[in-house]
């Protein structure tokens, strides 16, 4: 609940009867609001560009937030954003929009973030349709984007490196450059956390 703390965040959701994870870390830049502050900021900004990109059937059921460096810091959140916008008839939870996390030096590698729950309606030909074009930059930059609140508090967004030795997992987090929409591909399996 100070700077420099580090989060981890994990966006859980179900797709079509089907859980999904995506997991983000952020540091803290300012303020002392801790892991309900950020769940909100990543309510407010993340999620409400996410859902424009989403089927209908996607439910976003919680925001769970821990802070690795202080363990009495932790909350798990309903989201007030509680599911996509988009109707229509949907795709596969395979098909995903693929966003990549751009490293700032070569010392670490890229990052990247896969959404499921896309509509028939958002492809064309193998690829985004035009119409969505600003919707899925809006995403990214709400990706790239530090949180903040009206109380002062911000977090920045990170790249993470995860370490397991003798049962122990550490985290090392890293800058990147950008984040932006690549193409539309697969819904790989998610690491577990």
């Amino acid at each position: 609940m100070a700077s420099g703390d580090r989060y981890i965040l994990k966006l859980k959701s179900t797709y079509l009867s089907q859980a999904m994870l995506n997991v983000f870390f952020y540091e803290q830049t300012a303020g002392t609001g801790g892991a309900n502050m950020l769940a909100d900021a990543f309510d407010t900004n993340v999620l409400a560009a996410l859902s424009p990109m989403n089927s209908n059937q996607v439910s976003y059921n919680a925001v769970e937030v821990l802070n690795l460096d202080n363990p009495l810091d932790f909350i798990e959140f309903t989201p007030t954003t509680a599911a996509g916008a988009q109707t229509g008839d949907y795709l596969p939870p395979f098909v995903a929009i693929n966003f990549r996390y751009a490293r700032a030096t070569r010392a670490y590698r890229h990052g990247s973030k896969r959404f499921s729950g896309l509509t028939e309606s958002m492809v064309a030909n193998g690829g985004l349709d035009a119409a969505y074009i600003a919707t899925v930059t809006a995403l990214g930059n709400a990706l790239e984007a530090a949180l903040s609140n009206l109380t002062g508090d911000a977090w920045t967004p990170k790249l993470a490196h995860r370490t397991v030795v003798g049962g122990v997992t550490t985290y090392t987090l890293y800058d990147f450059s950008s984040v932006f929409y690549t193409h539309i591909g697969t819904q790989n399996s998610r690491k577990p956390y």
